[in-house]
């Protein structure tokens, strides 16, 4: 019974959790769309793409029947990516871009780790 009652615990918590990555994704992907990038090559497409990929995964986390911790890997990754964006893609003159890319970088970092805790053990 004990059993049972934590596997559910565990789908609630991935579940808010996948649906916040869910959200960071569709953000990212209007913020792509409203935010000036300083027409700077490749960084809105790149925030838009990321976005997207979060959004999808985040889809795919909520629904997996399987480990998930690989996933929450590739989020971390993603999240890292857009952290450091601004500085690889050169668009630090953009404060608002900047800004929203590093904090919602670390946004998924750390609801990607929190998702990785309890992604291994749900079946």
């Amino acid at each position: 019974m004990f059993h049972a009652s934590r596997d559910a615990a565990r789908r609630y918590y991935l579940s808010i959790t996948s649906t916040l990555l869910v959200a960071i994704g569709l953000w990212l992907v209007v913020a792509a769309l409203g935010i000036n990038y300083n027409n700077v090559m490749g960084a809105a497409a790149s925030t838009a793409v990321i976005g997207i990929i979060l959004s999808l995964l985040g889809l795919v986390i909520a629904r997996a029947k399987f480990d998930a911790t690989p996933i929450t890997w590739v989020t971390t990754a993603l999240g890292i990516w857009l952290a450091v964006s601004p500085f690889v893609l050169g668009f630090t003159g953009s404060t608002w871009a900047m800004v929203n890319n590093i904090y919602i970088g670390f946004i998924t970092i750390l609801i990607s780790a929190l998702t990785a805790s309890e992604a291994s053990g749900v079946r």
